[in-house]
């Protein structure tokens, strides 16, 4: 049972994963306004996960984006 669970959850994980970045990335629209142009740091961030756009694809020509990461830190993923 407890791996049907586990299943169901990485399904229902990974349908709803580009909902929940869109919801993020326009909340951080809203509250930072950032001009085009703006340099823009996002610690942890990934270009893509599991075939997931990475939240910033849409806005690589807009922004000057660095994504800084640990090294290994996504190493298990």
């Amino acid at each position: 049972m407890l791996t049907s669970s586990k299943s169901i959850y990485h399904k229902l994980k990974w349908r709803l994963l580009p909902v929940f970045r869109a919801q993020r990335m326009d909340r951080f629209f809203q509250s930072m306004r950032p001009r085009p142009g703006s340099k823009i740091l996002d610690v942890g961030g990934l270009p893509a996960l599991n075939g997931v756009p990475g939240l910033w694809n849409n806005h690589m020509t807009t922004y000057e984006i660095t994504l800084l990461n640990l090294p290994g830190s996504f190493d298990k993923l």
